[in-house]
């Protein structure tokens, strides 16, 4: 009987370390929520409003009106991002290009 009671223990103390997939399903499922939660903004708020953009002018609902300034919003701030993660990749090539004294090492040759 102990021993039984031992081996519960001790697997209430394992832990399984995360997989990529387990990673992957609880994304899917945050995801999913977040879909759900738009689609619920989305019909709650069906009122439609008058849009000028430019020299566009219309009608939409309220909810669309408001996913397509998100989608934007999002947009420029991947866009910013992009360019930030290009820039540090250039400034690390071009640190790995040249050694740690600041000279320039040729294509063929090899680091120090």
């Amino acid at each position: 009987m102990a021993e039984r009671a031992d081996k519960a223990g001790q697997r209430k103390d394992e832990h399984f370390a995360p997989t990529r997939t387990s990673r992957a399903w609880w994304t899917l499922g945050a995801g999913l929520l977040v879909l759900i939660l738009v689609i619920v903004f989305m019909l709650q708020n069906g009122d439609e409003v008058s849009v000028r953009f430019l020299w566009l002018h219309g009608r939409l609902s309220l909810g669309l009106a408001l996913l397509i300034a998100a989608v934007l919003g999002a947009l420029c701030v991947l866009l910013l991002g992009a360019a930030r993660m290009l820039q540090m990749r250039l400034q690390a090539r071009r640190a790995h290009r040249e050694g740690p004294d600041g000279a320039v090492r040729s294509a063929g040759e090899a680091p120090r």
